[in-house]
């Protein structure tokens, strides 16, 4: 068998691993969900307004909790926090616009609703059956710790029903 042959052979044969490869990794990853949670906040409680599951992988999230955010808690069947994120207060709308008086220069307002509807995304897990939302509170002492000691205050618990084929 001449050279040539015994390279097509095997470049054929590293293709088609590859491929078989490939074709595992989707079927695991068709496995994978994001939940889809559409809220609405109104007088301190959240609830749930719709939920949408869809394929894929949802990202690890990179932010710094401070007060007033919300604290996202996904539960397992055994009450134990298997996700946890933190996002921005919704009744917070923080505009940003140039001062007449400076121009080139910013200012900031903060405006406080009533009520909000916003939407956030959690992993669909076939072992977590619940989503606790917080509030942060301010924490009791300002220090390099405070964002691990604020307090938080329940503002929903929303029971989720992740669909079947979820790992």
């Amino acid at each position: 068998m001449s050279t040539n042959r015994k390279f097509t052979k095997v470049v054929c044969g590293l293709v088609l691993m590859q491929g078989l490869l490939l074709n595992l990794n989707a079927e695991e990853g068709q496995d994978e969900q994001i939940l889809f949670l559409h809220l609405k906040i109104t007088n301190g409680v959240v609830r749930l307004v719709e939920s949408t599951a869809v394929p894929g992988h949802l990202k690890p999230a990179v932010t710094a909790e401070k007060p007033g955010d919300l604290y996202l808690e996904l539960n397992s069947t055994n009450r134990l926090p298997v996700w946890t994120d933190v996002v921005p207060d919704p009744l917070v709308r923080r505009y940003e616009y140039e001062d007449p008086d400076h121009p080139g220069q910013l200012k900031v307002k903060e405006v406080k609703l009533d009520q909000a509807e916003f939407t956030v995304r959690v992993p669909g897990r076939k072992e977590a059956n619940q989503l606790n939302i917080y509030r942060l509170d301010q924490p009791a002492v300002k220090s390099a710790t405070a964002a691990s000691s604020q307090t938080r205050t329940l503002l929903g618990s929303i029971e989720l029903h992740v669909p079947e084929g979820v790992r």
